[in-house]
């Protein structure tokens, strides 16, 4: 087991908020086309999850911790709280005491209802530039390419443009594209480790130095199996994002704002009066922001959380 230097038991105060989340949002083209304490690996019905259950409750888990939120095309979302352990196996932290106070890249270990953090993920950079890996990749009863090289080279640099814009040139995204290629995968599941997994080895075989960038993308014709249009991490080193079809100035901004450690731009609504209950917070409702379901400037709260 890895050795990890202890930490105090409080969260260094950072002024971000580093989980991990997907982010599912429509938005013009530019590129073609009862409490459970234990620890427990999840379902087998999931099929980007091993099937294997945790069969005894003293049994101590230590390893990664990694967010995710899954905004789905039907409108529906869920999150996902992952341990992932030495022995490679993901195991669920939903329902663990503590769990929703965690972020993606805390060394944790859980055992029973105990959780302890034994180290604190660092905050995502957000200033600078970004190199970025844009990885192409189709699968093996799928081989299209939605979009070439050359066009994904021309809709990420606009996504570069309105980083310098929105950051009023603080931050800027460095890009390269490497693929298409072929990965051992159908599309008949959405196993998105194993496609991140299958995208690292590709383009490492093709000599690409993944240690050299610290974000990584994983782009691949639309899968109808999957239920995300994009997923990405918050936070994270490297950071990584998963592209299901064609993309767009929007959604790739969208989900960068993720990996920076952004969460969605919500709005209140509250009737029949306006601040006053009964109110219910809408996820994307901030309709001028791209956090959100508009495709303008992160707002002066996001900026303020990313400096």
């Amino acid at each position: 087991m890895k050795q990890r230097q202890r930490s105090s038991t409080r969260r260094p105060r950072t002024g971000l908020w580093i989980g991990a989340i997907a982010a599912l949002i429509f938005l013009a083209p530019v590129l073609p086309p009862t409490r459970t304490v234990f620890a427990h690996e999840l379902a087998s019905t999931d099929p980007m999850i091993l099937p294997s259950p945790l069969q005894s409750p003293t049994v101590a888990l230590e390893g990664l911790v990694e967010i995710v939120h899954e905004d789905r095309n039907d409108g529906s979302s869920a999150f996902r709280h992952i341990l992932f352990t030495d022995s490679q196996k993901r195991w669920a932290l939903d329902a663990v005491p503590g769990a929703t106070e965690l972020r993606t890249g805390d060394w944790i270990r859980v055992q029973g209802d105990m959780l302890e953090v034994l180290a604190f993920a660092p905050p995502p950079n957000t200033f600078g530039s970004q190199k970025t890996l844009l990885i192409l990749v189709n699968f093996t009863d799928d081989r299209s390419q939605p979009y070439t090289v050359a066009q994904a080279k021309t809709g990420y640099a606009a996504v570069d443009n309105w980083f310098r814009e929105v950051s009023y040139n603080q931050t800027s995204l460095v890009i390269d594209v490497v693929g298409w290629y072929t990965m051992s995968v159908t599309n008949d599941s959405c196993d998105y480790t194993k496609i991140q997994t299958d995208a690292r080895k590709a383009a490492t075989t093709a000599g690409v130095n993944l240690s050299a960038y610290m974000r990584h993308v994983y782009a691949f014709p639309f899968n109808s199996t999957c239920q995300f249009a994009g997923l990405a991490t918050v936070g994270g080193n490297p950071s990584s994002v998963w592209i299901n079809g064609n993309t767009s100035t929007g959604i790739l901004a969208h989900e960068f704002g993720h990996t920076l450690g952004l969460y969605h731009s919500h709005a209140l609504n509250c009737h029949p009066s306006v601040v006053t209950p009964p109110c219910s917070i809408v996820e994307y409702a901030d309709t001028t922001d791209t956090m959100g379901g508009g495709t303008g400037h992160y707002n002066a709260f996001q900026k303020q959380q990313i400096g």
